[in-house]
This record gives C-alpha cells, sequence and structure tokens, in this order.
C-alpha cells in the first residue's frame, strides 16, 4: 500500500486514501511475479486493467490481469500483448515466460535465480 496523495486545501492539507492492488501474486517468498484487479461480477473483465497496469508498473513486475469472476484479460509486459483468457496461468507458466528475459550464463545461476539473498542455494 502506498500512503495517499496529499492535496493542499487553503492553509491546511489533506491525505487521500493510499494505493492498494487487489492480489499481488507472488513466485516465491518476497517475489512479486503479477497483479490482479477483482472486479464485479455484472461489469466487463477488462474493466480493472488500467489499475492493475498501474500497480504492475509500480511493482515491477511483468503480468497485470484482471477478472470479473467470470473472465480474465492479460497483459504482459513482455510480449506488449493483451490478451483474455479462460483460466489463470499457473506460477511455473508465469515463470517461464518470465525466465527467458534473463540471459543466465550457468545452470547455477538458473537454479539459484530464485533463491533469497539471505538463504543458501537448496533451501538450507
Amino acid at each position: 500500500m502506498t500512503p495517499g496523495r496529499i492535496v493542499p486545501s487553503g492553509d491546511s492539507r489533506t491525505r487521500k486514501d493510499g494505493l492498494r492492488p487487489d492480489y499481488v501474486l507472488f513466485i516465491r517468498q518476497n517475489v512479486p511475479i503479477a497483479v490482479v484487479e477483482a472486479k464485479a461480477e455484472y461489469t466487463h473483465p477488462a474493466k480493472g486493467l488500467q489499475k492493475a497496469l498501474l500497480y504492475t508498473e509500480m511493482l515491477g513486475v511483468k503480468f497485470a490481469y484482471s477478472t470479473n469472476g467470470k473472465g480474465i484479460v492479460e497483459h504482459d509486459f513482455i510480449t506488449g500483448m493483451e490478451r483474455t483468457l479462460g483460466a489463470f496461468p499457473t506460477p511455473d507458466e508465469l515463470w517461464r515466460r518470465l525466465k527467458g528475459t534473463y540471459q543466465f550464463t550457468t545452470e547455477k545461476e538458473d537454479a539459484d535465480s530464485l533463491t533469497a539473498y539471505w538463504q543458501e542455494a537448496g533451501g538450507k
């Protein structure tokens, strides 16, 4: 959540509500991979996509989704494509798509890519 913007009014000022995405999807602890904006069932699934794009850029992730519970719209920042989906991609599928943008020089770098800086590779 972000602090809200400050709005001046004469000699005083007020702080508006902060921004908070509906859902942030994580591939590993503290590694966000996507943002999901949820909308009412009677609205178009793409109605929340602009808001999801804003949060996606703020968090530095590559996948934005908007859904009304029946339909799903995805924006992929890697390809720049927007499409309608029948189901959310799995975490492994998202990681494969994201991993393709990295250039690991060794298999060890690939294996260690999701290991947190305070962890030893292998989960110890």
